[in-house]
């Protein structure tokens, strides 16, 4: 799993995977934080940070398409129930 933040791009196997902004956005978040479960109000901040409300569901919305379109890789992204989540190696 490759993140290239110059170029905006996720390459899986060299093969690229398509992201959304938010989604792009969120696992750069997670992938600078490796190894620690971020809060729910920690990541609305950082994603979401222009819009001052956000629906209750929309972080696990976009965790759950990140998780389907990284396949394997998705059982990275660890949920801590009411905690938050985070991405471990």
């Amino acid at each position: 799993l490759k993140l290239n933040i110059t170029q905006k791009n996720l390459l899986i196997k060299d093969q690229e995977v398509i992201l959304t902004k938010r989604e792009f956005e969120l696992l750069k978040f997670f992938l600078k934080y490796k190894n620690v479960v971020l809060s729910r109000e920690q990541i609305a901040e950082e994603i979401w940070k222009e819009e001052s409300f956000i629906q209750g569901r929309t972080i696990d919305v976009n965790i759950t398409r990140i998780r389907q379109k990284i396949g394997e890789y998705g059982a990275c992204i660890i949920t801590r129930a009411g905690f938050g989540y985070g991405f471990r190696n």
